[in-house]
């Protein structure tokens, strides 16, 4: 049913990324899928660009993206699944644009996202999440 799944991950949330790896694992298990994994740099600097790469006081958009793609490898690693199944996209923009974008490209079948769990006062999903469940082409699983 799912050939080809698309996994963002934020580098920065590892209790997010917690939730999708078992729901993640058991698909592949069960579909053999392709899985792409992504992950979108915001285009402002935020505090995850100082914690991957400073060069002088510029930010280097190359190395950035190289020490990204070194990060997101390592959080793979911690998924069971087959190496020659996996995939690594990193972009620049609005995570919502760049999974979208990524998913058509792809031609995802599914995209797991991770959500926060609501507080008491909210019973909204993450802003991100929400995004792509509202505009994806394409279905949707979000893991709590």
């Amino acid at each position: 049913m799912y050939k080809t799944i698309l996994v963002p991950i934020d580098i920065d949330e590892d209790n997010l990324l917690n939730k999708a790896i078992t729901l993640v694992e058991n698909i592949a298990k069960r579909e053999d899928p392709y899985v792409h994994f992504l992950y979108v740099l915001p285009k402002l600097p935020q505090s995850s660009y100082y914690r991957l790469v400073m060069n002088g006081d510029q930010l280097d958009q190359v190395c950035l993206k190289k020490s990204a793609e070194k990060e997101l490898k390592k959080i793979i690693a911690r998924f069971d699944l087959p190496e020659d199944r996996i995939e690594t996209h990193i972009c620049i923009g609005k995570p919502r644009d760049g999974i979208l974008q990524i998913a058509d490209q792809v031609n995802a079948d599914l995209i797991v996202v991770s959500s926060h769990n609501p507080e008491v006062d909210s019973y909204h999903l993450g802003s991100t999440a929400a995004d792509i469940t509202r505009y994806a082409k394409r279905s949707v699983m979000v893991a709590r």
